[in-house]
């Protein structure tokens, strides 16, 4: 249950990364935008691992996708995006 939890919360994150993404590409935020979709990628990845009993490798790689994530609305509030 709680792997199924995880998997579900994984693919959430990713489809919530796509979906800043796209609207920052639309605001022409193309760093930003790449930085989401890297950020979802992670998610993916994470969410693929976890059912084959992996721990610290899905959760390395969520908190690598909310640095990303965070990194590329901080590029974007700059200007830099």
């Amino acid at each position: 249950m709680l792997t199924g939890i995880l998997v579900m919360s994984c693919v959430l994150m990713a489809v919530l990364f796509t979906i800043l993404a796209s609207w920052m590409q639309d605001h022409a935020l193309h760093r930003s935008a790449r930085a989401n979709l890297t950020a979802a990628a992670c998610c993916v990845l994470s969410a693929a691992v976890v059912p084959f009993g992996a721990q610290a490798l899905p959760a390395t790689m969520l908190v690598l996708a909310a640095l990303l994530g965070s990194a590329g609305f901080h590029a974007a509030r700059l200007g830099r995006g």
